[in-house]
């Protein structure tokens, strides 16, 4: 990221897809903030800029970057990978986090916390939205789910197998014929 581009960014000020941290973050913050962005679609996560849009900068960008690398393996879970770049702004280093939208949500801390980012900041996940994040990531869906009282002996079964037959396409038939011998 350019100085430039992150001089615009600072100047929008933080929203659902911006996050803006002091150069001093405890490591749980920094989690739920990783965390939050991993299972809300990502984005980017500043590090060294106030949340009234001062530029302070970070003490030691590379400890801050280990810091970043150590939360995001051990303090997330499963471990995602945050992209990280120092960012000349005057005197001061700034450290950009690029936050991806995990492939493996949802994402938790290592203390249990589930959340997601909102325009205002991050909260924690409600049921309904854990479930949706599941739903979307391993793509279950509620018409694939098993029906309790159903299965391979239930008395509709030699109906479904004989007519499915017909109108299903072969690699389903199979699957159909296979499990109906089990």
């Amino acid at each position: 990221m350019e100085p430039g581009e992150l001089q615009d960014l600072v100047r929008r000020g933080e929203d659902s897809y911006t996050e803006f941290e002091r150069g001093t973050i405890h490591p749980d913050d920094l989690a739920a903030s990783i965390v939050a962005f991993a299972n809300s679609g990502g984005r980017v996560l500043v590090l060294g800029v106030e949340d009234d849009r001062r530029v302070v900068g970070v003490a030691d960008a590379d400890a801050t970057m280990r810091l970043v690398d150590n939360v995001s393996y051990q303090n997330v879970e499963p471990p995602l990978l945050c992209l990280q770049e120092k960012v000349m702004i005057g005197d001061r280093t700034v450290l950009v986090v690029r936050v991806p939208k995990g492939p493996e949500r949802p994402y938790r801390t290592n203390r249990g916390g589930y959340y997601v980012r909102t325009s205002s900041g991050r909260r924690q996940a409600t049921r309904e939205k854990l479930m949706r994040l599941y739903h979307t990531a391993l793509a279950v869906f509620p018409d694939e789910l098993p029906v309790p009282g159903t299965g391979v002996r239930h008395p509709m079964w030699g109906t479904l197998r004989n007519s499915s037959a017909a109108i299903t396409p072969w690699p389903l038939r199979t699957r159909v014929w296979a499990s109906s011998n089990c």
